[in-house]
Formats: C-alpha cells, structure tokens, sequence
C-alpha cells in the first residue's frame, strides 16, 4: 500500500474529482445537444405545417396537383431548413459556449425561441401577403416606408388580422 502525505493525497482527490465533474458536464452538455437536435426538428415540423397549410389553402390559384406537390414540400423543407439554420445561429453559438459556461443553456434557449418565433411571424407575415398580392414577399415590402405608410397599413389591416387570428391556434399547440 502506498503511503501518500496529507499534500499527495488531496492532489490525486482533487484530480479524480475534476475528471468526475468533467465527465458530468460531457453528460450535461450532450444530454442539451440533443435536446436542440430535437428542437431543431420539431421546428422543422412546426414550419412545414405551415408550408402544408399554405400549399393546401392556395392550391387552386396555384395548380398544385398530387404529383408535384410532394417536390414542391420538399423545396420547401430544404429553404425553410436553410432560413431556420440562420435564425438559430446565434442560440448554436452561445450553445457552444455554454460547454465551458453552462449557465448559457438558457441564454441558448431564449435565443432559439426568438428565432422560431421569427421564423413563424414570418410565415404568418408571407401568409398574409401572398393572399392579399397573391405573390410571396418580395421586394415590394421594401418600399413599404416610402409610399404611404399608414394606406398600406390600412389596407392590410384586415387581412393580417384574419391571418393572425388563423395562425393563433397553431402557435398555440407549436408551443
């Protein structure tokens, strides 16, 4: 048996405890890493239902047929996918710090919140354009505060109010 003084001993105690704290925090972050994955996904989901909606709501103006409206789905998921990816970017940067600083989970967290809502509000917003222009957002939004603000707000008031309220519920059950 070995001999170790009162020194020896608390530097191999306190070696053996910092690789059991770090392994604790393997486990921590990773168990988070997959909880954003899901997020991740779930978020997918939420937008594509929107997308499912959009294409089942405009498909008569749009002559959307069973053959192509799967390929028309999947562009979909992919842009909505690449969009998501953008607006989650700074929750994933501040999720990667909080390797080192877990107290940033749930600076993480918040920040991925305000990016589906983004991502949401967006949809809800091109929802409502679409029906009233009958094209997707387009660079006609840009000149919205150079012609006559308060006209336009008007004039959309009453289909953006339909829309919230018809997104409402689904935000709702997202959440």
């Amino acid at each position: 048996m070995h001999n170790f003084n009162s020194k020896q001993h608390e530097l191999i105690t306190h070696v053996v405890m910092d690789h059991e704290t770090s392994i604790e925090q393997e486990d921590y972050w990773l168990k988070h890493f997959f909880k954003a994955v899901v997020f991740f996904i779930a978020s997918i989901i939420v937008l594509s239902l929107f997308r499912i909606f959009f294409l089942y709501y405009f498909s008569a103006g749009l002559n959307i047929t069973g053959a192509n409206f799967l390929p028309a789905l999947g562009v979909g998921i992919r842009v909505d996918a690449k969009w998501l990816s953008l607006a989650l970017l700074p929750a994933f940067l501040v999720f990667l710090f909080s390797y080192w600083k877990p107290f940033l989970f749930k600076y993480a967290a918040v920040l991925a919140g305000f990016g589906l809502f983004g991502m949401v509000l967006l949809d809800a917003v091109n929802f409502g354009f679409f029906s009233f222009y009958k094209t997707p957002i387009s660079p006609l939004v840009f000149g919205f505060f150079q012609d006559d603000t308060k006209a336009i707000l008007q004039t959309l008031n009453f289909s953006g109010l339909r829309t919230l309220k018809s997104v409402t519920p689904t935000l709702t059950l997202a959440f």
